[in-house]
């Protein structure tokens, strides 16, 4: 997600019922910002909310094209025409149930099935996070493949929506978690008689969820949409360049020498003097460290490497006018996956046709009517059909 709407996720993150460690730090933080006011300390600037916003996106994260050009420029969020049956799942985990929605065509069965993995923070199975994020991406997408016959599961994350209750305290998750989950959907599936062949298809930080769950079996094709091609930390660092409004060089320069830090698997010391409160506290605060040198083990590159030595069928797509993951993070993945990304022209993060101003495309976060670009499902459609035969 983009900075301004992710500066508001991590609000909502921190006083999520499931986040108890991080009321805890916000407790810390005003104790902090009560001391620097007295000893006429540093308090949080404006600047500080940019950086801030990073953070949702870590809780994430030269190109061949093939442009899917051509046909109508949309296609209509729902397809009412279609029969299909949508039934509630529930997949049981030692920590709470997770929640989910099986859309089964009407086809002949066994029918092949994709599971949509989110992005980061509390967005739930359909792409929302209201109020701050409306998008209905992944209930279009599931209603465009079941119009061409392919089943789909999306479900809350952990902590998440209905699955809110199998959320661990902030301290103690791991993004692993995320990656044991998937796998455990896709044996759910592939338990099901009426499900053929599965996919993965996991949308920013989701794809790095996907691949990593594609390794430990049961998965036949895998989709990675707005992923990145780099290692988490490496993303944040670029967002901070791009911040708006600029941050200070030095207060960039501390956070690339922290982010370094929690790269090599180590924790945070104090809280360094040219360091703004609410930029500690959003990005680095102590609870969500653990959760970060998990996050940030894993490069997706050598993630995919291992994906193509599987020989595991792999689409990569992108779109140009991505605010969040640059387009050459698609071309990282398709290299080391030997096929060429898809690059949907006009689509951002949100896998939504915007336009082309910074502040015109954060409006589209918020409209769930905008529909998802047929120049996404076409190619979609057609690997995900060759691929699950």
């Amino acid at each position: 997600m983009t900075l301004r709407p992710a500066l508001k996720t991590w609000r909502r993150l921190a006083d999520h019922p499931s986040r108890g460690r991080a009321r805890s730090d916000r407790g810390l933080r005003d104790t902090a910002l009560r001391l620097r006011a007295t000893h006429g300390g540093r308090s949080a600037s404006a600047s500080s909310r940019s950086i801030a916003a990073v953070a949702a996106v870590a809780a994430i994260a030269a190109v061949s094209l093939l442009c899917a050009c051509g046909g109508e420029d949309v296609l209509p969020p729902r397809r009412s025409d279609t029969a299909a049956v949508v039934e509630a799942v529930t997949l049981h985990t030692p920590t709470g149930d997770l929640r989910g929605t099986l859309v089964l065509p009407e086809a002949a069965r066994p029918v092949p099935a994709v599971i949509i993995l989110a992005g980061s923070g509390p967005t739930d199975r359909n792409g929302n996070n209201p109020p701050l994020l409306a998008t209905d991406a992944y209930r279009m997408l599931a209603d465009s493949l079941s119009a061409h016959g392919i089943a789909s599961l999306r479900y809350d994350k952990r902590g998440t929506a209905a699955s809110a209750a199998a959320g661990k305290r902030e301290e103690d998750g791991r993004f692993d978690d995320f990656v044991a989950d998937a796998a455990a959907w896709v044996q759910l599936l592939d338990a099901d008689s009426r499900i053929g062949k599965i996919a993965v298809a996991g949308h920013s930080e989701g794809a790095l969820v996907g691949m990593l769950a594609a390794e430990r079996g049961g998965v036949a094709a895998v989709v990675t949409l707005a992923g990145a091609g780099r290692r988490v930390n490496e993303i944040i660092a670029l967002q901070l360049r791009d911040a708006q409004p600029p941050l200070p060089p030095a207060v960039i320069a501390t956070s690339d020498s922290l982010l370094n830090v929690l790269a090599a698997g180590r924790l945070l010391g104090g809280i360094p003097n040219d360091m703004p409160l609410d930029v500690w506290f959003g990005l680095f605060r102590p609870s969500v460290q653990p959760y970060l040198i998990s996050l940030f083990a894993h490069d997706p590159v050598a993630v995919m490497a291992r994906l193509k030595a599987l020989q595991l069928r792999v689409q990569v797509v992108h779109g140009t006018r991505d605010l969040n993951i640059p387009l050459a993070d698609a071309g990282f993945l398709a290299a080391a996956a030997g096929v060429d990304a898809v690059i949907v022209e006009g689509m951002n993060h949100v896998l939504k046709l915007s336009p082309a101003d910074r502040a015109g495309n954060e409006a589209t976060y918020s409209q769930p009517s905008l529909p998802v670009p047929a120049a996404l499902v076409t190619p979609l459609v057609a690997f995900l059909s060759s691929s699950l035969k």
